[in-house]
């Protein structure tokens, strides 16, 4: 049972195994899919990413544009320490930058491989 002052009260009946009554705005019906585990993609956005660096190892590339510097740290810090398994840690360079251009600024991170540490 779910209260909130501002609404009635909900309670679960008798629904198909599948599906369980959500209070929300009118009480919507949610459908729940239990398909299993998600697959292993080796598709990510990241992971081709790194396919790119790899193929040119040792060449600086712009991975991402974020809309502040502070992102931009955060995900070129998450490349450098292998935070992202597609970035093995020490495998991978990362910087963060600003560049102001034709009167605007835009947020960069700069990634390249340089491979593992020997």
């Amino acid at each position: 049972m779910f209260e909130n002052s501002n609404r009635r009260t909900a309670h679960i009946r008798c629904l198909p195994p599948t599906a369980v009554r959500v209070q929300q705005h009118v009480g919507d019906l949610v459908s729940v899919d239990f398909s299993g585990p998600p697959p292993r993609s080796r598709n990510t956005k990241h992971a081709l990413i790194a396919m790119e660096l790899v193929a040119r190892p040792g060449e600086w590339g712009i991975v991402q544009r974020p809309t502040s510097i502070s992102r931009a740290s955060s995900a070129a810090q998450a490349i450098r320490t292998g935070r992202l398994s597609a970035y093995p840690a020490g495998e991978f360079e990362a910087k963060a930058r600003t560049i102001v251009k034709q009167g605007g600024v835009e947020h960069r991170v700069y990634a390249r491989y340089v491979g593992p540490k020997k």
